[in-house]
């Protein structure tokens, strides 16, 4: 979840109003998705519960969209929006679980 600056993308401080999305892979690729482009009409809690991923990082998520992701099988941390998103990615296991 991400808020796009000219620097390149942070970490979007409010769950539901994030300019888009940035997937991290395991083999270090990094796809950058619009708002737009990635989740159109649809709520971005269920994009992401059908995408497939089983980490998020987010700098806030309300409950009911906590607990719908979490029941789906994703693990849901909280990251600093100061920090690099590579930087909370490799830091995952150790960000504080939302």
């Amino acid at each position: 979840m991400v808020a796009m600056r000219l620097e390149g993308p942070i970490l979007c401080p409010f769950f539901a109003c994030c300019d888009g999305v940035v997937v991290l892979s395991a083999d270090g690729a990094v796809e950058t998705f619009p708002a737009s482009q990635a989740y159109g009409e649809r709520a971005i809690y269920d994009v992401i519960a059908e995408s497939g991923v089983e980490r998020l990082v987010c700098g806030f998520i309300a409950e009911p969209c906590r607990d719908l992701l979490r029941a789906r099988g994703i693990d849901i941390r909280l990251g600093s929006c100061r920090e690099a998103i590579t930087t909370l990615a490799a830091r995952f296991d150790t960000l504080p679980t939302a």
